[in-house]
């Protein structure tokens, strides 16, 4: 719903708002997180409480682990994270008409976005030519900030 009515230019108090409202469709959707590379793989993690958390691999976590202190220059605090499943570093670039040194620079959020962003269209049966000049948006949302903020909270309190 978006607000409409007039808007006094010196105070910026509006007068009389009327909302309207506005229809609006989600037909696809796609993620990839801890543990599941689609909603389906979500749905199973949820609705059995599984616990996803794994020992971490990319770097030898037993020799960088600092006895779970914090504050240890060169040392890690843990030796488990949750960690999306896959190869990040295979991305088809061709396909999103990106060259290979670009993506190679790309941050690989980034790709994982841009191959997102396509999965959700394509589980909606949306081809992407019958995007062109449309009034379409796809939102997408990345939230481990906040997830961090709330576990900060939780140690500290």
């Amino acid at each position: 719903m978006t607000p409409n009515g007039n808007t006094n230019a010196h105070t910026g108090e509006t007068t009389n708002p009327t909302y309207n409202r506005e229809d609006i469709a989600i037909i696809g959707t796609s993620c990839r997180v801890a543990g599941a590379d689609s909603p389906s793989e979500l749905w199973n993690v949820l609705a059995n409480s599984k616990d996803v958390q794994k020992h971490i691999t990319r770097f030898n976590s037993d020799g960088y682990y600092g006895g779970g202190k914090k504050g240890r220059k060169g040392l890690s605090s843990v030796k488990h994270a949750y960690l999306m499943d896959g190869d990040v570093s295979k991305f088809d670039n061709g396909f999103f008409a990106i060259g290979g040194h670009e993506a190679a620079a790309m941050d690989p959020q980034q790709r994982v976005l841009l191959e997102v962003a396509y999965e959700a269209f394509e589980n909606a049966g949306i081809t992407i030519e019958s995007l062109r000049g449309s009034d379409t948006a796809v939102y997408a949302c990345k939230f481990i900030a906040f997830i961090l903020y709330l576990l900060d909270l939780r140690i500290w309190s």
